[in-house]
C-alpha cells in the first residue's frame, strides 16, 4: 500500500511538475508579448501623431484652396458684370436686356462683345439715316422699316423689330445683305440669332430670368462698385509692399555688397577648400 501510495505521488508530483512548467512558459510568453507590444506603442503613437498632423493639414489645404477658389470665383464674377453692365449702359440697354441677348447670341456662337458691336454700328446707321443718309435709309426700307416706326422705340426694341424684318426676308442672300447693311461686318456674325425673330431673343431674355442672369441695374451697380472698392484694396496693399521695398533697398544693398567684398576677398575657392 505504501509502495502504491509512492508511486502516486510521485506521478503527481511529476504532472505538477509539468504544469507548472507549462504555466510558467506561458507567463513568460506573455511577458514578452507585453514588452514587445510596449515597444511598438511608442512608433503606434508617433504613427498615429504623424497620420493626424497630416489629416489636419489635408483639411487646412483643402479649406485654403476652397477660399481661393471662392475668391477667384467672386473676383471673376464681379468683372464679368462690370464688364457687360458697362457695355449695357453704352448700348442705352438695362443689364437684364443685355443679359438676354447675349444668351440668345451664346446658343448660336455669337458673343457679347460681337452682339456690343453689331448694336453699336445700328445704332450709328439710324442716326445717319435720321439725318438723311440715303445709304442708310435704303438699308432699313430694304426690310421694311421706316426710321419713323424706329424713332420711339427703346434700343431694345429697335434691336428686335430689326431682327424680326431680316428674318422675314425670303432668301438666305438678302438676309446676309441686310444684316450687313445695318450691322457691318458684324451683321453676317448675327444672322444665327435673327432665325427666329424677335420671339427667339424675347424667349432667351425670358430664360435669362429664369436662369437669375438677370439682374437689376441696382445690383450690377453694387457689384461694380465692390469690385472697384477690391482693385483699391489691391491698390494699397501694393503701395505698401512697394514703400517697405524702397526702405529696405539701402539696407540690403548693403548687406549683399559686404558680403560680396567678403567672398572676393578671401577667395571663393579658398573657402571652398575650407568647409571641404
Amino acid at each position: 500500500m505504501a509502495a502504491t501510495i509512492g508511486k502516486v505521488r510521485a506521478v503527481f508530483t511529476a504532472s505538477t511538475s509539468g504544469l507548472t512548467a507549462g504555466v510558467n512558459s506561458a507567463a513568460a510568453s506573455m511577458r514578452r508579448m507585453e514588452a514587445a507590444v510596449s515597444g511598438l506603442r511608442g512608433p503606434m503613437n508617433s504613427l498615429v501623431a504623424i497620420q493626424g498632423a497630416q489629416l489636419f493639414g489635408s483639411i487646412a489645404s483643402s479649406v485654403s484652396n476652397y477660399a481661393q477658389s471662392l475668391a477667384g470665383l467672386v473676383m471673376s464674377t464681379t468683372e464679368a458684370v462690370s464688364s457687360q453692365n458697362d457695355l449695357a449702359s453704352r448700348l442705352g440697354l438695362t443689364y437684364a436686356e443685355l443679359s438676354g441677348l447675349t444668351l440668345a447670341g451664346s446658343m448660336v456662337g455669337v458673343s457679347m462683345d460681337q452682339i456690343g458691336a453689331a448694336m453699336t454700328r445700328a445704332q450709328v446707321a439710324f442716326s445717319n439715316a435720321a439725318n438723311g443718309s440715303r445709304t442708310a435709309t435704303a438699308a432699313f426700307d430694304r426690310i421694311g422699316l421706316s426710321v419713323a416706326e424706329l424713332n420711339g422705340l427703346s434700343a431694345e426694341q429697335q434691336f428686335e423689330a430689326i431682327a424680326q424684318a431680316i428674318s422675314e426676308l425670303p432668301t438666305e442672300a438678302e438676309r446676309a445683305a441686310a444684316a450687313v447693311a445695318i450691322f457691318g461686318r458684324a451683321g453676317a456674325q448675327l444672322l444665327p440669332l435673327f432665325n427666329e425673330g424677335a420671339a427667339g431673343i424675347q424667349a432667351a431674355r425670358e430664360e435669362a430670368d429664369r436662369f437669375g442672369l438677370s439682374l437689376t441695374n441696382a445690383q450690377a451697380g453694387n457689384i461694380d462698385t465692390m469690385g472697384d472698392s477690391f482693385d483699391r484694396a489691391r491698390a494699397a496693399i501694393q503701395g505698401v509692399i512697394n514703400q517697405i521695398v524702397a526702405y529696405l533697398a539701402p539696407a540690403v544693398t548693403s548687406v549683399t555688397t559686404a558680403f560680396s567684398d567678403l567672398i572676393g576677398s578671401v577667395g571663393g575657392a579658398n573657402i571652398g577648400q575650407a568647409i571641404g
